[in-house]
């Protein structure tokens, strides 16, 4: 999903996950996987969904059998905090996305 521009004076976060996933083409072509993917960086963050953006790629494919694509997708994340966005709790989403993980996702 696009970023909002920042205004000045905004906070941004970002930060990227690699996932193992099945179909990474498909994966990362799935509108609700995309909008999952944001409502938890969002809910990690402890931030509004509206302020996280979410890109999908993919980074690696292999053959798995004779017909299954398996593979990593990267996803590269930002988190565009409004200004006025207190340093405590831009600093509390910042030290929350430093850790995130794949179970976080889930």
């Amino acid at each position: 999903t696009q970023a909002p521009t920042p205004q000045p004076g905004s906070t941004v976060i970002s930060g990227s996950l690699k996932l193992s996933v099945a179909e990474p083409a498909a994966f990362c072509a799935n509108a609700k996987v995309i909008s999952g993917l944001r409502k938890a960086i969002a809910h990690v963050a402890k931030q509004d969904v509206s302020f996280v953006s979410v890109d999908c790629s993919v980074a690696a494919r292999r053959l798995e059998g004779s017909r299954r694509l398996e593979g990593t997708v990267e996803i590269d994340y930002r988190v565009t905090l409004p200004p006025g966005t207190t340093g405590e709790s831009a600093g509390g989403s910042e030290a929350a996305l430093s850790s995130i993980s794949t179970d976080d996702l889930t």
